[in-house]
């Protein structure tokens, strides 16, 4: 049976200090894909989550939406558009935009299907 489940993780980073980050558990068919978040701030982005399944795993970073010469310059981050992208490689080549498509080749990547 599919279903998606709320969870939550303890995190502590050295300028946020210890806080708590929603993850989803989603069971579709027999195997299960967990969203767990890692870190707010990292070199070269706003955040990440991975994502877990039973074959393999994927980044999901978030960075600002425009290039850092677009834009507003010194806006705060709470009031920047962010966009994510999926990295299935370990490092941060072959990324793609984290969309609907997206969302599909994550889940093929990490359920086996690739």
């Amino acid at each position: 049976m599919d279903q998606i489940v709320d969870t939550r993780h303890r995190l502590t980073e050295e300028t946020l200090g210890a806080y708590e980050a929603p993850g989803l558990e989603v069971t579709i068919g027999r195997d299960l894909v967990a969203f767990i978040p890692v870190a707010s701030l990292i070199i070269g982005g706003y955040g990440r989550v991975d994502v877990i399944g039973p074959r393999d795993q994927v980044k999901l970073i978030a960075d600002r939406a425009q290039s850092a010469d677009e834009g507003e310059p010194g806006l705060p981050a709470e009031e920047c558009d962010w966009v994510w992208s999926a990295y299935p490689d370990r490092s941060r080549r072959g990324g793609f935009p984290l969309d609907e498509v997206g969302l599909a080749n994550v889940l093929e990547v990490v359920l086996g299907g690739a």
